[in-house]
This record gives structure tokens, sequence and C-alpha cells, in this order.
């Protein structure tokens, strides 16, 4: 099987389990069909969602089907709606769950939450009604500045209802849903198996595998897909129009917003609303993901800078203080040195 990486993030551990559950049963019961998909970390700040090279051909085909039917889209809107606003105040910080059951309802919401997102996300790709199209867009741009809530969420209760974990803040992404569950996150003797699970690891079909992540791919008879470069161009599309120039700054987490200033180009796998002083500060955005609907495309329409999105690449080709030009009318970068 071929696995194409597509989403990189501060993914922890929880809200992989939440991810893993919303794209098979949860998706499974909104139009028949689930996402084949593996996470796989390395080590720093980011893991990866690689998900089969067919799954999203094999989505949107029954999301189309589905379309067909206005109440279908009518229903998937609301169910949206609804469940964001049952987290969005957990998300503002207005609520904390208060015990572990309550925090098991929200993580199962977020998931309820994503199987939705991941197909209102890729909505206006497809060959739907044009009102349904801006409604899509029109629900992304609502609810883009929390698409890292549940972290702030996890975080915040793991440290204020477990001591271990207070004192361990740096291996709380490390957790797995079931170890809160049945509580075995209050026993010190999970900090080993946390420990090697920060090394790296690589979940799939519900399970973590804590060793070479090569061996465990190829045992698992999953194959990472191999993105090419054409010569000193990297290509995307294009989601603000505009062109720039300027020295690259590779933003991989809220640890490297400090390094972009005035002028560079902000370059990232994807750009998250705590991103937004760094991007006000660059001439343009390059990224490895998206769509038209996703973070950098919405900012980048709204302060009119150049923006190129969904390059794959970018963030494995480009590096820190490399020269390069932005022409977003035609979705390309070219590196000047």
């Amino acid at each position: 099987m071929v696995f194409k990486e597509t989403i990189s993030r501060e993914y922890s551990l929880i809200r992989i389990g939440a991810l893993y559950e919303a794209m098979t049963y949860r998706l499974k019961d909104l139009i028949g069909t689930t996402a084949d998909a593996c996470f796989i970390y390395g080590g720093g700040d980011l893991a990866t969602v690689c998900f089969e090279q067919n799954t999203f051909v094999k989505i949107n085909a029954k999301t189309v089907q589905k379309c067909k039917n206005d109440k279908f889209i009518e229903k998937l809107f609301s169910q949206y709606l609804e469940v964001f606003e049952e987290l969005k105040p957990f998300f503002d910080k207005q609520k904390t769950p208060q015990n572990i059951k309550q925090f098991k309802e929200i993580i199962e919401l977020f998931s309820k939450y994503w199987a939705h997102d991941l197909i209102i996300y890729d909505l206006p790709k497809l060959a739907i009604k044009k009102e349904f199209i801006n409604k899509a867009l029109a629900l992304r741009k609502v609810t883009q500045d929390y698409s890292e809530g549940i972290e702030n969420v996890i975080s915040a209760f793991l440290i204020n209802e477990f001591p271990l974990m207070s004192k361990n803040q740096d291996k709380m992404r490390f957790v797995l849903p079931d170890e809160i569950w049945d509580e075995k996150i209050k026993n010190r003797l999970l900090m080993p198996e946390l420990i090697k699970r920060s090394k790296g690891y690589v979940f799939y079909n519900g399970k973590i595998y804590c060793r070479d992540k090569d061996k465990i791919l190829n045992k698992l008879d999953i194959q990472l897909y191999t993105y090419k470069q054409e010569g000193k161009e990297i290509k995307g599309l294009s989601a603000c129009k505009g062109k720039a120039s300027g020295l690259v700054k590779i933003v991989s987490g809220v640890k490297d917003l400090d390094k972009v200033d005035l002028g560079n180009i902000l370059v990232a796998s994807m750009t998250m609303p705590k991103y937004l002083p760094a991007m006000k500060k660059a001439s343009a955005f390059i990224t490895d993901e998206g769509g038209i609907t996703c973070h950098a495309a919405i900012i980048a329409r709204e302060i009119g800078k150049p923006c190129v999105i969904g390059t794959k690449i970018a963030t494995k080709i480009l590096k820190d203080g490399d020269l390069v030009e932005v022409n977003a009318d035609e979705g390309i970068i070219k590196i000047l040195n």
C-alpha cells in the first residue's frame, strides 16, 4: 500500500486516537466509507498523517453521491455547527472538563466534529451546487481559528488532573486515550513507555508501534509516496495572487515564530491561528498542505499577501535563508540561490 504524507501538526496521541475514530466508524456512519491512514512521529514538534493514496478519491466519490440529496448536506452542515458550538466554550476556555468522564465526552465530540470537517474541507473542490460550496467556505472561515483548540483542552486537563503529567509536561502528548480512561496515567510505571514513544512511533489501525520507522512501515506493508521536485521550481496552488521575493524561514511550530522577520517568506507544513503574528511580518506564505478553505489561504486573502499552498514538498526542499521568488499568480516558487 502506498501512503501520502498529507497533514503535519503538533498532534498528541489523544488527538490522534480521536482522529482515528473519526476516520473509521464515524466517517462510515456519515458517508458509508472510511479513510485509511497512518500517523508517523519521528521526534521534534510534528506528527504526520499519511493517507492511502486513493483514500480521498474514494471519500470524494461517496460525498458527491451523498450530496445529490440536499437534505444530506444540509444535515451535515447543521451537525457540524451543532458539535462546534458544544466544543467552542472549551476551546475558548470558558469551560473546563471536570472529570475523566466529561473529558472523554469532549474527545468523542471532537472525533465527531473532525469526521464532518474531513468532508466539509474538500467540498469546494467537488462537483456540487455552488450554494453548498459557498456554505462550506463560510463554515471553514468561522471554525478555522479553533483548529488547534482541542490540544489546549487536552494539555490543560492533564496538567490539572494528574501530578505525573504536571511534572512531565513534555511527555503529555505521548499518552494514549485508553491510558486516561483506565487511569494508568496515574502510575509512574507509565513513564518509560512515554519516553520510548517520544523518540518516535507509527500509529496504525488503532495500534502504536515504537521501533525503527522504516522497519515498522515495512512490516505493515506501507510504502511512503515520494514527491518529486522539478529543477529549481516548486509548484503549488495559488491561494492569493501576487509576487514577492525574500529569504525563507521554515516554521514547524510556535518555537520558530520569532525567527520570522519583516519581508521573509514564511514556509510551513500548514499555518495555524497562533502563527498570525509571524504571518503579518512575512511578505508571502508557502505551505505543503491546503485547499482554498485552509487557514493560510483565508488569512492571505484577508491581508492581501501572495500565498502558494499544496506544494507537498516546500518544507522538505527549502531551508532557512534560501532566497526565493514567489509567483502566486502562477503558483510557482523559484529558488534563486
